[in-house]
């Protein structure tokens, strides 16, 4: 894994960046990679899927009720804990107002601390 991108995204964390995309298919790497950069600055890593809502990566379970993009964006707005957040589904839904705007909020909650949503996929793009 390329010290540089660990470097990069160490940055942008302690920036206060509350939001990167990253345009990638491959999960596992860009999961690795969010693996190395969590356990350097000491963040808990969370991923989220359609299917499974957003879970802890260490195993401590799904959040319930968090399958629902919506409802996922919603929560993550009102977290307190601060964390790496990669979402891997989200951006098919990102053509929703109430989607876009439930983003939006969550993006400016974690711009007050090291929060850091990660979306990827192939051709992502962050909503006007």
């Amino acid at each position: 894994m390329p010290a540089s991108l660990l470097h990069e995204l160490k940055t942008l964390i302690s920036s206060l960046h509350p939001v990167v995309a990253v345009d990638s298919s491959e999960e596992e790497r860009i999961e690795g990679l969010l693996r190395a950069v969590a356990a350097e600055l000491r963040l808990p890593l969370f991923t989220w899927t359609v299917t499974r809502g957003l879970q802890r990566i260490d195993g401590q379970g799904m959040i319930h009720g968090t399958a629902n993009p919506l409802i996922l964006l919603r929560h993550l707005a009102t977290l307190t804990v601060e964390g790496i957040f990669h979402l891997k589904d989200l951006q098919g839904h990102l053509n929703d107002p109430a989607t876009i705007r439930a983003f939006k909020e969550a993006a400016q909650a974690f711009s007050r601390n090291r929060s850091m949503i990660v979306l990827s996929g192939d051709a992502v793009a962050l909503p006007p």
